[in-house]
């Protein structure tokens, strides 16, 4: 199936996207936009993308991943949520869901409690709603590590490593959860290395107004392996409860 692919700019950045639909107004549902994790882009979601369409949805390579622009400097929380603000603003989104993988899951956060208003659902990638500084070191650990079968060096420029290093700060968005009333989904995997632990996954459904949970039980530190099926079919299942929430 064809795949589109566009840009939008934030200020002097262009921010590089995928999609299975050739314009908004042709798709079919509630939109989604994908927050890819920290070192991924818009094209880890190929098949995502593919598998809702006519579903428009929309994956989003932020500052310094895939063919985004990869400034020197500008790699903080409020940054990337920048990223994402401007791309909603640039297509004129009408209510629609974020789905926010590993890292991606803190950004996605951050927006929603900013502009709450703004979405029809949340999906929450097998993270905690809180993000850590990097401490020393980790820019050659990262570096030299591999994610979903590829080298992390030939997903991201050591350049970027450094700038995220140097500008992520500890952050806690636990105590603004409850401001996010449109429903969520909390994704997380049952197996050594999972993002969540059973703890943080009931302190979501405490705060979060509007939340259930989906357990992959097969998934440690990727969601999507073994069972990519299985995501597909939470994330699906959910966008169709989103889809009768905001029919007229």
């Amino acid at each position: 199936m064809k795949l589109w692919e566009g840009r939008v700019r934030n200020g002097p950045l262009a921010l590089h996207f995928l999609t299975g639909v050739p314009s908004l107004a042709e798709g079919h549902g509630t939109p989604l936009l994908i927050v890819p994790a920290l070192a991924e882009a818009a094209e880890d979601y190929a098949d995502l993308l593919q598998a809702l369409a006519p579903r428009p949805c929309f994956a989003l390579s932020l500052r310094g991943r895939g063919q985004s622009s990869a400034p020197a400097h500008g790699y903080t929380l409020a940054d990337h949520v920048s990223d994402l603000a401007a791309f909603v603003a640039a297509l004129g989104l009408p209510p629609f869901c974020l789905l926010g993988c590993g890292q991606g899951a803190i950004y996605a956060l951050a927006y929603a409690t900013r502009w709450p208003d703004r979405l029809a659902g949340l999906i929450v990638g097998d993270h905690p709603a809180c993000q850590s500084a990097l401490p020393p070191g980790w820019v050659e650990d990262f570096l030299a590590s591999t994610w979903r079968n590829l080298p992390v060096s030939e997903r991201m420029m050591r350049h970027v490593a450094e700038g995220l290093q140097r500008e992520t700060e500890e952050v806690s968005l636990w105590e603004a959860l409850p401001g996010i009333t449109c429903p969520a989904l909390i994704l997380y995997g049952g197996q050594p290395g999972a993002g969540l632990t059973l703890p943080e996954v009931e302190r979501y459904l405490q705060l979060l107004p509007d939340a259930r949970v989906w357990r992959l039980a097969e998934s440690g530190g990727c969601l999507w392996e073994p069972d990519y099926a299985q995501a597909v079919l939470a994330i699906g299942a959910f966008l169709r409860r989103l889809d009768e929430t905001v029919r007229p």
